[in-house]
């Protein structure tokens, strides 16, 4: 009666719908359904008891929850699921756009693998990654491990071989063999990865010094080497240097493996471009936010 808060805990989801049942408060919590129930220990109000007590994931429902009820019994609960697929558009040629891959779910981050396809999908309701070879065949490659994150595919030089972070660790997956390995334990704390042009190395980002550097891993003797002491996000090897990002700060930079000093490049660089940008051969494309993608 008085709109003055009662009570308040802090939870680290993002809330999307709350019931009441049985004494227990239910809520949509990002992914997941949550309970926030009373501590039936404790001999004292309601607002006391929920003090004592703690929300938590309960269960993950097929898809983020919209809106629920109580019955009794058991809850209902409505949810919302998106839809995404993978298209191609032919350059230099009147539109002709086609459907490459396509489902009930989502399918993205679509990357070419020597004449295949790679991609992600949520098809049967885990994250995994599929390939749609020449005869337009799809198959599933891997299954990624729990839980679930956000994942960039970065392809060999080859074809063959498919690098990716998850969760801090960093997995090799040969797409002939479909044999998943990982290379570094979550404690590696590595971010977004790339291929050297040889693909004897991968090149990745990692905090595990205390702030994001780009770090190199090299794959026949399984060694690791720090690149750069004063940030490295995202990078590619170019005519033998690197040529790199940072996590906090703007700008493009390029240095010589074996030394500390770095060139500016590139001021007017957003350091939202660890993802937007690219290198095709001396070709460099990033993006500018309001004002889009520019070639250099």
């Amino acid at each position: 009666d008085t709109l003055q808060t009662q009570l308040e805990q802090q939870v680290p989801y993002a809330v999307s719908s709350l019931v009441w049942h049985q004494q227990q408060l239910w809520f949509g919590c990002g992914a997941e359904l949550c309970r926030w129930a009373l501590n039936h220990k404790v001999d004292s109000s309601v607002s006391d008891r929920l003090s004592r007590s703690k929300a938590a994931p309960v269960f993950t429902p097929p898809a983020a929850i919209q809106s629920m009820v109580s019955v009794p019994g058991q809850l209902v609960f409505a949810v919302v699921s998106q839809r995404s697929s993978i298209w191609r558009q032919p350059l230099n040629a009147e539109p002709s756009e086609a459907a490459l891959v396509q489902s009930s779910r989502q399918e993205f981050m679509p990357r070419p693998a020597g004449p295949d396809l790679v991609f992600l999908s949520n098809r049967s309701g885990k994250a995994e990654i599929w390939l749609k070879d020449q005869s337009q065949q799809e198959k599933l490659l891997a299954t990624l491990p729990e839980p679930a994150g956000f994942v960039a595919l970065a392809v060999s030089p080859s074809g063959d071989d498919i690098a990716f972070s998850h969760q801090g660790a960093l997995y090799l997956l040969n797409k002939n063999n479909r044999e998943l390995s990982q290379l570094l334990a979550a404690d590696a704390k590595a971010g977004p990865v790339r291929f050297a042009p040889d693909g004897a190395s991968l090149l990745f980002g990692s905090e595990k010094s205390g702030d994001w550097q780009l770090w190199s891993y090299r794959r026949a003797d399984k060694t690791l080497q720090q690149l750069t002491t004063q940030g490295g996000y995202s990078g590619y090897w170019w005519q033998g240097k690197l040529l790199y990002s940072k996590y906090h700060q703007d700008g493009l930079f390029l240095k010589t493996p074996d030394s500390d000093n770095e060139q500016l490049l590139l001021a007017d660089f957003d350091k939202i471009n660890w993802l937007n940008w690219q290198l095709d051969g001396d070709n460099l494309y990033f993006f500018k936010p309001q004002q889009g993608i520019f070639q250099l």
